[in-house]
């Protein structure tokens, strides 16, 4: 059967894609008419009689093999920091990642005063990396992109530990927090993450937004992995400075490019407990091409070298 839209679904909405337009495809068992979406194959008996709101544009296929994401949030209905998303964008192709910004929900109580549409949109220069679903971006590290968590709480991660179950979880919130979960001995240690947010401030004029407001982060993380089958990856945070550019190691990336040879000005190395280093990790840490002589801080703080086993 042709998948044409009928006139009785011309204005009916896509659930999934909000798509206006949908086919009749015969009768559910239910006895309700099943509709069918053109657009993403979608077959359903409840279409919806307005746009439903935005959904991301970013699916599991479109990352299907990735092992490398730039994860941000964007806030609906405000401007974003152009210089910053540019500048992710260069980064995200310098290392061959996936840039994905995870959609954060907020009504503006003063949005009238600031030209804002009453309806949630976002801008238009993310719309091919917006994300409103959950992702699994190895065996051990969820992207809760379906979880929405308040703009304006002074605590996103505040009573998230089961989400994810064992696994470590990354939220889309403004701002840029990191918490441990305790886990058993034989278990790999959890993380709950925030992402930080490419988009502008834009809040209201109570107590809790002007604290969100003081709390919101430009900022993203970059994830590496060992690929979608793995247990393992690698958290690092983006912080943008005042013009929007970064660094990450010995690397400054702006909306113009990336140089290189940057010294940072100081390196924790924390708990070394250097008797119980391997040769690999001390090759790593001191060794030619290591962590200390390519980044060749100006200072360099070290603390637990020695444990007293």
């Amino acid at each position: 059967m042709a998948n044409t839209p009928s006139a009785a679904g011309a204005n009916y909405f896509c659930p999934r894609c909000a798509k206006q337009g949908l086919a009749k495809q015969g009768v559910a068992e239910s006895g309700r008419t099943r509709w069918g979406c053109s657009a993403c194959g979608l077959r359903t008996t409840r279409p919806k009689n307005t746009a439903p709101e935005p959904t991301g544009a970013v699916l599991a296929k479109d990352i299907r093999g990735q092992r490398r994401f730039v994860i941000t949030s964007a806030q609906n209905n405000t401007q974003i920091f152009e210089r910053f998303h540019q500048s992710l964008r260069v980064f995200a192709e310098h290392m061959d990642a996936k840039l994905l910004a995870v959609m954060v929900r907020y009504t503006n109580p003063d949005s009238m005063h600031k030209g804002a549409d009453a309806d949630m949109q976002w801008p238009e220069e993310l719309k091919d990396v917006l994300v409103d679903r959950d992702m699994l971006l190895c065996q051990n590290l969820l992207l809760a992109g379906d979880v929405k968590i308040g703009a304006t709480l002074v605590n996103p991660l505040g009573g998230q530990d089961m989400t994810g179950r064992k696994r470590s979880v990354i939220f889309g919130h403004n701002q840029l927090q990191m918490r441990m979960v305790a886990t058993s001995h034989n278990e790999a240690p959890k993380q709950l993450i925030t992402t930080g947010s490419v988009s502008l401030r834009n809040y209201g004029r109570s107590a809790r937004a002007r604290k969100a407001s003081e709390n919101h982060n430009h900022s993203a993380l970059y994830i590496e992995t060992n690929g979608p089958r793995s247990n393992q990856y690698w958290c690092f945070q983006l912080e943008a400075d005042k013009n929007g550019g970064f660094y990450f190691l010995d690397e400054y990336f702006t909306p113009e490019g990336v140089s290189a040879g940057h010294r940072p000005l100081a390196l924790f190395i924390g708990d070394e407990h250097e008797f119980w280093l391997s040769d690999a990790e001390r090759k790593c840490l001191w060794g030619a091409g290591g962590i200390v002589p390519t980044l060749k801080p100006e200072k360099l703080i070290r603390n637990d070298v020695y444990d007293h086993f």
